[in-house]
Parts: C-alpha cells; structure tokens; sequence
C-alpha cells in the first residue's frame, strides 16, 4: 500500500512538472528597459520592441529573424508609448507616441498623436493629433481582431479618455463622456464584435467597470460583489468572451481591519452576475491577468515582481517565475500563433518560456495540482 502511495505522489511531482516547471529565458535586448512588444500573428519571427523607461520610450525597433537582430524604425516618432498591429494586414502597424508641433526657446513643442504605417515600419505617416494640447500621451491601442477598420485609443492628460475609429486610424471620434474623466483608464474588445467592450479606471471612484454595446457609445456599469473600491485588472477570454476575470482592491479606509484587499471575480455571462474565487496573497501586489487565447480556465498574473498560474479557471495558483528572480516585469504577451509561448518585457530585456503544457483536446486532464498528459509521457 505504501509503494502505491509513494508511486502516486511520484506522479503527482511529475505532472506539477510538466506544467510549472517552465523556465523564461532571456529573449533579447539584455540590459534594456523594455515597454511594449508587438508580434506579427502570421510571420512571428517579425516583432516590434519600444525600449526605454516608463512610462515613454525611447526608441522603436523591429527584428525579423525571430530577435537575432533589432535595427529602429523609430522616424519621426518622439517618445513611443504603445504598439498594435493589424491582425488581418499585419503590414498595417499602429503607435502612440509624440509629434513634433511646433518650436520654442526651450525645446520642441510635441503633441500625443498616433502614427500609422503601411509597409511594416518602414515610413510612417505625418501623426494623427487627437486634442491639441502638449500634455496628452496615448496609453493604449487596440485593433479590434474581426474588423480591423475599427480601432479603439485610450488617451491620457490630467484623465484619461477614449477615442475610437472606424476607418482604420484615418479619423478619431470622441467616445462616451463616462470615461473621459477616468484615472488609470483601460479596455478589453470583444473579439465577435466590434461594438462590445469593457472599460475600467484604476484610480477613480466615479467609474469602476462598465460595458458598452455600442462602440464606446455609453457605458453601463457592472456592479461587483462587496463594491470595491477600484478595478486593479481585468480580462477577457478570447476563445470564450463572455468569460471575465476582474481583479479588484478595496482600500485601507474601507475595510475593517484598516488594511488593503484584493479579490478575484470571474464572470461567465458577460458581466451579469460573478463569482467570488479564492483570494491570494500575491493578488496584494497591482498587476495585470491574461487569459490564454484558446484555454478561458489557463489564467496568468503578472506583477513587477513575478507571475503565477492558473488552470482551473482561478481556484487555485502556482508561481510561474523561473528565471525571472531580480527583474522588474512590465508586460505579458502570447505568442499570435502558439499560445503557449509567452513574452515578458522587464527592465532587462525580453524573457521567453515555452510550455509544455498542451492543451488541445482530449490530451490533457485535471489533477490536484493541475494537468497531466493523457497520451505522451504521462498516463
């Protein structure tokens, strides 16, 4: 009985392994602040890098030997904040940044705008002004995966505020005044529909969660259980996009116990009604959650200082960190044609793992600590 026993457990150490035992590596761009990375969906040896401090940086390059080599394609681009590429022309590349608007005896006089190019970075338009004013910054743009026409644009001054187009960057309209007030400003896209998104601010009290269905056109506000202070994350399953994952803190003033707290909440019906999951102590830490693209229970969450892993929808995690001891991490991305593989952008450089977790059907199944292989290694 024992031998049993002990066989098992062995099992149990081994399946934890298949899936936790991932390692990043470093990718790229070692020893540089890296911001954003943006990945071409059908050649992903193409990527598009912006290093540099927070919250702008400094440069623009592009690779097309899968991170081998980075030349800049920065242009006329002054401070690039963001990247987005569209998913069906992949040639069309979209960046937030600065435009040079006029001169003075301190300096150039810029003016947050939005470049587009149309042959992969290699010239880039004159810049589309959003408002005339020196101190707004893009934050965020988002081509939406079904029309891509349509782009949404999240812009900061003293607020933030939304903006959307309709002709694939050429004009910018103004979205609801809900969130033109809005601290910490941010949005998830529906991927079935251009029309459909969720908006959250991380530093307001007004407005916490809204969903529109009418391209950004109004807001009605989801209420979440034990009203929380503000939304710190949230997340859209994209193989399933009625399935949410929201984040959310409650203050030290609003609690009883006079400290911060977090939960988890998850959403199966587009934001009606949610489900409260285990709390963790790494939630106390601001992060971000991403869903992978084809599994809507393999859930990450990413801090400064490491990520952790679901697979069972948030009910329970196991850190996912190897290899990135003593690096800040500023940004998690998947890889557009395999899921599996994930970028991180840190203070030094770009780090790689690749799981060997496969989540194709009938291949996989749950354990107590995760998922075991059916066919393959594990039986």
């Amino acid at each position: 009985m024992m031998r049993k026993l002990n066989f098992i457990f062995l099992l149990l150490i081994m399946a934890q392994a298949v899936l936790w035992g991932e390692v990043w590596e470093p990718f790229g761009l070692e020893g540089r602040w890296v911001k954003d990375l943006a990945i071409n969906p059908r050649d992903t040896r193409i990527m598009y890098a912006i290093p540099g401090l927070e919250p702008w940086g400094k440069d623009l390059l592009k690779t097309t030997d899968g991170g081998k080599t980075w030349h800049s394609i920065l242009g006329n681009i002054r401070t690039p904040s963001c990247i987005a590429i569209d998913p069906v022309n992949p040639k069309n590349v979209y960046v937030g940044g600065e435009k040079v608007v006029g001169r003075s005896k301190w300096g150039e006089i810029t003016n947050g705008a939005v470049f587009k190019s149309k042959n992969g970075g290699e010239k880039w338009n004159e810049g589309k002004v959003l408002i005339p004013d020196p101190g707004v910054r893009v934050l965020q743009i988002v081509v939406h995966p079904a029309d891509p026409e349509v782009l949404y644009l999240v812009r900061r001054r003293l607020n933030c505020g939304l903006h959307r187009s309709v002709d694939g960057g050429e004009s910018w309209g103004m979205c609801s005044r809900q969130v033109n007030e809005v601290g910490g400003l941010f949005i998830e896209i529906d991927p079935r529909d251009p029309d459909v998104l969720y908006a959250w601010g991380t530093a307001c009290w007004a407005f916490k969660l809204g969903k529109s269905d009418n391209g950004g056109g109004s807001f009605i506000e989801l209420n979440l259980p034990g009203n929380p202070d503000v939304v710190d994350s949230l997340a859209l399953a994209p193989s399933r996009p009625d399935t949410l994952y929201v984040k959310a803190i409650w203050y030290p003033w609003n609690t009883k116990d006079r400290k911060e707290k977090t939960h988890l909440f998850r959403s199966d019906d587009g934001g009606l009604t949610w489900e409260v999951l285990p709390d963790r102590p790494e939630f106390l830490e601001r992060g971000n959650l991403k869903v992978n693209p084809k599994d809507p229970n393999l859930i990450y969450h990413q801090t400064h200082s490491g990520v952790s892993v679901s697979v069972d929808g948030g009910k329970s995690w196991q850190p996912l960190s190897k290899g990135l001891e003593g690096v800040r991490i500023n940004k998690l991305i998947f890889d557009p044609r395999n899921p599996m593989i994930l970028y991180a952008c840190t203070n030094n450089g770009i780090y790689r793992t690749i799981s060997s977790l496969d989540i194709s059907p009938g291949r996989m199944k749950p354990t107590l600590w995760g998922y075991i292989r059916i066919q393959g290694a594990l039986r």
